[in-house]
C-alpha cells in the first residue's frame, strides 16, 4: 500500500519556531494491538493481535531532552492487518472504523514532561472514527546512533489500554459478545533528526 499520509516537514529542513524536530523511520517503528477474545463462559481464550501498517509521526522540541515537545501522528486506519483479510475488512467497515468516513486515527499531544531517569509522562488527545478522547501514557525514551548515517536517533516505546466503546468501536452481537472491551496499544516509534536545527 502506498503511503499517503505525511507531515509538510518530511523529507525537508526543520521548520522555524522549533528547536528541533524528529521525523518518524516507519522501516524501524511499529503500532501494535492486541484484544483478549473469549469464549460462551466469557473467560479470555485467545488473543487477537494486529498492527497499523501506513502512518507518519513528528516532534518538535525546544529543549534538548525533550520536555514539552509537540508530538503529532497521524495513521491510515485502513492500513489496519490482523492476518486475516476477512476480519481485516470487518474492522475497516462502517461497522467499526468506518475508513471511507474516517480515514484517520490522530493524536496530538497536550504535554509531555519528564518523570525520571528516561521516563516521561504524556498527555494527550486520540481521535478514533471522529471521536477524540484524552489519554495519559508512560512513555520510554531510548536515545540512539543510525549505524549506517552515525546520525541521532531516538525511540519512545509504550503500552497502554484503551476502551474500544469510547471511541464507537462496537460491532454485530457476536463481536460485543467475544471480544473484550479493552485493547492494548503497543508503540515502539524510532525518530530520526531533520537538517536544520540547533541540537
Amino acid at each position: 500500500m502506498e503511503n499517503i499520509v505525511s507531515f509538510s516537514t518530511k523529507n525537508k529542513h526543520a521548520a522555524p519556531g522549533w528547536l528541533s524536530e524528529w521525523s518518524i523511520n516507519q522501516k524501524t517503528s511499529a503500532i501494535r494491538f492486541t484484544a483478549a477474545q473469549g469464549n460462551f463462559l466469557a473467560r479470555p481464550v485467545r488473543r487477537i493481535e494486529g498492527s497499523f501498517k501506513v502512518y507518519d509521526a513528528l516532534i518538535q522540541a525546544n529543549t534538548e531532552d525533550f520536555s514539552g515537545a509537540n508530538i503529532h501522528m497521524i495513521i491510515e486506519a485502513d492500513s489496519i492487518n490482523t492476518g486475516k483479510r476477512k476480519r481485516d475488512r470487518h474492522l475497516q467497515s462502517e461497522q467499526f472504523l468506518c475508513v471511507r468516513q474516517f480515514p484517520f486515527l490522530r493524536f496530538r499531544s497536550c504535554s509531555f514532561e519528564k518523570a525520571g531517569q528516561n521516563k516521561y509522562i504524556l498527555e494527550g488527545e486520540l481521535s478514533i472514527r471522529g471521536m477524540t478522547r484524552r489519554v495519559v501514557v508512560d512513555v520510554t525514551y531510548k536515545p540512539g546512533v543510525d549505524g549506517k548515517t552515525g546520525e541521532d536517533t531516538v525511540c519512545f516505546e509504550c503500552v497502554f489500554q484503551i476502551n474500544r466503546q469510547d471511541y464507537g468501536l462496537q460491532s454485530n452481537m457476536f463481536f460485543e459478545v467475544f471480544v473484550e472491551k479493552e485493547i492494548t496499544v503497543q508503540l515502539e516509534l524510532h525518530f530520526s533528526r531533520l537538517p536544520g536545527v540547533i541540537f
